[in-house]
């Protein structure tokens, strides 16, 4: 997404968290975007050297991001699983 301009990724954004919402499965989304992550993520896995090393909540992310690890992946999972 990172050579859409700004309104396209927000929309397409939208649209993700909108189709996985609608058919309530578990997804996987791999950025290095923070702000990507906080946006479209439930919970958001640190990694490093192809492990990771911590998992987080999107506010967490915010509140303590420059104490995390640079490199990121996204795990969506369902609200039901969350709660």
């Amino acid at each position: 997404m990172s050579s859409l301009d700004a309104e396209l990724k927000t929309d397409l954004m939208a649209e993700l968290k909108n189709l996985q919402s609608a058919l309530d499965a578990s997804t996987v989304y791999i950025t290095h975007d923070r702000a990507e992550a906080r946006v479209m993520a439930c919970r958001v896995a640190l990694m490093r050297n192809g492990r990771i090393t911590q998992i987080v909540t999107p506010h967490e992310l915010r509140e303590r991001g420059s104490g995390l690890n640079d490199v990121h992946v996204q795990i969506e999972v369902p609200r039901a699983e969350v709660e």
